[in-house]
């Protein structure tokens, strides 16, 4: 039985099990499953958000459920997005209200087609033709026989809900029931949680007696003391199941395959080009110029007058500092008092400051009276109690007035400029009471001095502006020049691409093989072949176990032990085994396994492609194969023929055929990650067919071993230039003779990695191979040098490390694999410097571009005037691989680390898409290249010429360098702190 999780899980725990979970225990028919098929969100009468309410399925370990809210739809958008995040079946439901006679039935519509215009209305309460009666308060309801016609003609499945809340009599309800059956329902809520047990065995009879469908549900609204999901035998999930698929076949369907629409031959379009390019910098021009008079003058002038009025005030406590002076003189009776306020009068007017040394200090006392004015001397011993500025203020009272609240303060009057009594202008002084003699002293600033800095100011910041938007105006021409150039180039490029996805399109729907991907361990899309092959309504794939497609048969034997734990074999196969459809006919198909698409640990693609039953299908599908050159079936018919080649002639012989392969798929349009990921499955095939060779000739291993592969193998990368990168790994044995072991694994390795260089894959020149003794060693050996790379993280270290940590199991023993990769994320996370260094590491390539964006060649001596396509393509390796490091993950393809990166939240999908397209430009330059190179019988090499780019691939290669400028950033921000 289904056990409930006794701590709450994450929907990372759940995709982790149904991805690793073993067969039989999975599909055990003799277990219950749990499931809901009645619940209710927010968006009817439930408490719970979609989103909550497949949080508390996943918590109570429902395995399949249906939202079925009251007469609407609204919430199954989020609720399947919920649902698939959790991993839970969903089925598409709904409650509907309806009237029959003197009952108001309300029926469960399971599987229909939510999309179907005609249920729409009617759930809208649309009129128009439809049979509607009233309801409650007014509301019209739909009548049951039309709700049942209106659910089958989208597919659906109707059962009645709760029967014994419609009539609990069951007499009577077994003629509701009848009347009912007869209007089309077919099943009802036969298992509801508030039945008592007797409720339940009499409704399951009824239900049985009548040949109708057999639901179960909570009626789950969120409330205190409930949770959703009931208990029921599987046999009984899977027959309500497949009555949902037979009542799909009510309904035509047509899946059809997605069809990019491409833009024909266009002009430059102005709308967009104005709008991403002329509009953002005449925005941007016009935002400085508001910034700069709304923000930026006025905080200049106000941080100018700040700086003025400090200015006085620290002067004017400079001349009080000489009252103090005078004061203690007078109090060590070294003169007399008014001795000392005299010579006071004198220090104090014989001080001047200011640009022409003219501006001065005042003294007045509370009466107020005027002690000393360096220039209105006719004022000095005067009673200015009367005297008022131009205003009328009586501005001396004004100074008593503030010293004697505040002591001190700023105050504006307005009085004559400086030496020139005729000139009136506005001022404002700074005073400060002089307590033991009851003096005021004070200076001031004139407003028009001040003016007159601030225009100053505003003409120099006038002047560098306009410097500024030349600038930017300049820069802006240089834009919409070279944007224009790109719009042109745009369209040829779509043109170009539009022609390529027309025969791309052509070619697909001509295939004959299926794509089927599961996720979360359970099937979640599929190819027209995979629908056409099983029967099957593309809503309905999700309701399939895997149990359901490869039947439990001898034919399965080997293909279900490898899909039910697929982490047990890292390599790429096809075996044959038996496809069941939807009714109940079998298949003999050839079975692939992809688990290497999307980790292991959430989901993996299976390809099914069905067995010819004649000679002369098995030809047509042959010549189908080879018209589609898809690097997949190449490698798949490669992989098969290494596999069974009995000498290592015939293996090399097949080696030898992957450059023209190569020009084949590339000329046809090829994804050139999938022709890397074909050479290395080539790679792989090869490898393993030499070892197992090499143990058939020298006897078999004296310990458990495992062949690992590294650098562009590891990462399934591999070009036509890739050279060897290898190593063994093999379990410490006290009891075996240690020199004897290391012997045995050094000639087994010395075999396989001669005959792989005989089979074309050149010897590494740093010599890291399995030949080498230092990289065919045992684990404990393994674990110590890596422990030395992470915890010396110096640029030899980390170098090395980056070299072997893209690791990847081939052959043998795969547990020492997992161990060692345990080991090492131990470590990273208790090394904390390791990432920053690994950063470090990964920004020492700069893009090779100039100023104006133009390509800088780098080749030396030994490449001159060429450019070296590896490094940038390692650059986007390297940023994949630290976050990957970071967030302990497992994959080590740089695809698929981009991918998990996406799934946590590190990397925006569409940042993803844009780093992919770059890879993949990088890759297929790099193919282009070589292939060019052994057409002219040159040794191929990563080093291109820029000369022979066209201009669309230089616009090409400059945006996939600006795309690596950008990573580097974040990599300094997010590790560097720069």
């Amino acid at each position: 039985m289904m056990k409930k999780q006794s701590q709450k899980q994450s929907p990372e725990d759940n995709l982790k099990k149904s991805s690793m979970g073993n067969g039989a225990e999975n599909f055990n028919h003799s277990d219950p499953i749990r499931i809901d098929m009645h619940l209710h969100s927010s968006f009817s009468d439930g408490t719970n958000t979609p989103e909550e309410l497949a949080e508390k399925l996943f918590e109570s370990s429902v395995s399949y459920a249906a939202l079925t809210d009251h007469d609407t739809l609204a919430g199954l958008p989020s609720f399947r997005h919920a649902m698939m995040k959790y991993g839970i079946g969903l089925v598409t439901g709904i409650e509907i209200t309806t009237i029959h006679k003197n009952y108001r039935p309300h029926l469960l519509a399971y599987g229909f087609d939510p999309e179907n215009m005609e249920l729409q209305d009617a759930l809208k309460g649309v009129h128009g033709n439809l049979e509607l009666e009233g309801g409650i308060h007014g509301k019209k309801f739909l009548k049951t026989a039309k709700a049942i016609e209106l659910t089958h003609n989208c597919g659906g499945l109707v059962v009645l809900a709760h029967p014994l809340q419609t009539e609990p009599d069951f007499s009577k309800l077994n003629l509701l029931i009848d009347e009912l059956q007869k209007l089309g329902l077919d099943g009802i809520e036969a298992i509801y949680a508030q039945n008592s047990t007797r409720e339940t065995e009499e409704l399951l009879q009824m239900a049985k007696k009548r040949n109708m469908t057999i639901s179960g549900g909570t009626d789950y609204h969120g409330l205190d003391g409930q949770a959703p999901g009931i208990s029921i035998p599987i046999q009984q999930w899977k027959d309500f199941r497949n009555d949902l698929l037979k009542a799909s076949t009510r309904k035509v369907w047509k899946q059809t395959l997605y069809k990019p629409s491409l833009p024909g031959k266009s002009g430059v379009r102005w709308f967009s080009f104005t709008l991403n390019i002329i509009l953002p910098a005449g925005l941007a021009l016009f935002l400085f110029i508001i910034a700069l008079f709304a923000w930026i003058l006025p905080y200049f002038e106000k941080t100018l007058m700040d700086r003025k009025r400090d200015n006085i005030r620290e002067l004017t406590q400079v001349a009080w500092g000489v009252l103090e002076e005078a004061a203690e003189e007078v109090a060590n009776n070294q003169v007399t008092l008014e001795e000392g306020q005299n010579l006071a009068k004198n220090r104090i007017e014989a001080m001047r400051y200011g640009s022409e040394n003219k501006d001065y200090f005042w003294l007045q006392d509370m009466t107020p009276r005027i002690l000393m004015h360096p220039y209105r001397k006719d004022l000095n011993g005067q009673d200015v109690s009367d005297f008022t500025d131009p205003r009328g203020v009586r501005i001396f009272v004004a100074f008593s007035d503030l010293v004697k609240e505040k002591g001190e303060g700023y105050i504006n009057y307005v009085w004559h400029w400086k030496d020139d009594l005729e000139r009136l202008e506005a001022k404002e002084s700074y005073i400060q009471l002089f307590e033991p003699w009851g003096w005021i002293i004070g200076t001031g600033i004139y407003v028009h001095d001040v003016q007159l800095e601030i225009d100053n100011l505003r003409n120099q910041l006038l002047k560098v502006s306009l410097g500024i938007v030349a600038l930017v105006l300049f820069i802006l021409l240089y834009l919409v020049r070279n944007g224009l150039k790109l719009e042109k180039s745009r369209n040829k490029v779509e043109n170009l691409l539009q022609e390529s996805m027309e025969r791309y399109r052509t070619l697909t729907e001509s295939a004959r093989e299926g794509a089927l991907f599961v996720t979360n361990g359970r099937c979640r899309f599929a190819n027209n072949v995979v629908y056409e092959i099983l029967g099957c309504d593309p809503s309905y794939l999700e309701l399939l176990d895997l149990d359901d497609l490869f039947p439990d048969v001898e034919a399965n034997y080997l293909w279900r032990k490898w899909i039910f734990n697929p982490k047990a074999i890292e390599i790429t196969r096809t075996l044959t085994g038996l496809v069941q459809r939807i009714d109940g006919n079998r298949l003999s198909c050839g079975l692939t396994l992809q688990h290497e698409i999307n980790s292991a640990f959430v989901g993996f693609m299976i390809l099914i492609r069905p067995q010819s039953d004649t000679e002369e299908n098995t030809q047509t599908d042959v010549l189908m194969n080879q018209m589609l050159q898809l690097p997949q079936n190449i490698a798949l018919n490669l992989t098969e023929g290494i596999h069974h080649a009995n000498h290592r002639k015939e293996v090399v012989t097949l080696c030898h055929a992957t450059p023209e392969l190569v020009k084949s798929l590339l000329e046809n349009g090829a994804s050139s990650i999938g022709i890397c990921r074909m050479l290395s499955s080539i790679t792989d095939a090869a490898t393993q067919r030499f070892i197992n060779l090499g143990i058939d000739e020298i006897g078999p291993p004296p310990v458990p071993f495992a062949f690992i592969a590294m650098g562009s193998e590891g990462r399934e990368s591999q070009t036509l230039y890739s050279d060897q990168d290898n190593a063994i790994i093999f379990q410490w044995d006290e009891e075996k003779n240690g020199e004897e072991v290391l012997n045995y694994f050094q000639k087994l390795a010395s075999k396989v990695c001669e005959d792989l260089e005989q089979a074309g894959y050149r010897k590494c020149e740093a010599n890291n191979m399995a030949s080498n003794s230092k990289w065919c060693q045992p684990l404990t050996i393994w674990k110590g040098y890596f422990k030395d790379w992470i915890e010396k993280p110096q640029p030899e270290q980390v170098l090395s490390f980056s070299i072997f940590f893209d690791f990847r199991f081939l052959y043998g023993e795969l547990s020492l694999v997992h161990e060692l990769r345990k080991f090492i994320y131990e470590t990273i996370q208790k090394t904390p410097d390791f990432l920053p260094q690994v950063a470090k590491n990964t920004l020492k390539f700069k893009t090779p571009i100039r100023l104006f964006g133009t390509l800088v060649t780098s080749g030396g001596k030994q490449h001159p005037g060429r450019l070296d396509l590896k490094t940038p393509t390692m650059s986007i390796v390297s940023f994949a691989r630290l976050y990957a490091l970071q967030q302990n993950l497992i994959e080590t393809n740089t695809i698929a680390r981009l991918e998990a990166i996406t799934r946590v939240g590190m990397l925006l999908d569409s940042k993803r898409r844009d780093i992919v397209t770059a890879y993949e430009s990088l890759l297929r330059f790099r193919l282009w290249n070589q292939i060019l190179a052994i057409k002219q019988n040159r040794q191929p090499d990563n080093w291109i010429d820029p000369g022979q780019l066209g201009h669309i691939e230089e616009v090409i290669l400059l945006e996939c360098f600006r795309e690596i400028d950008e990573l580097q950033n974040r990599i300094g921000r997010d590790f560097l702190g720069g």
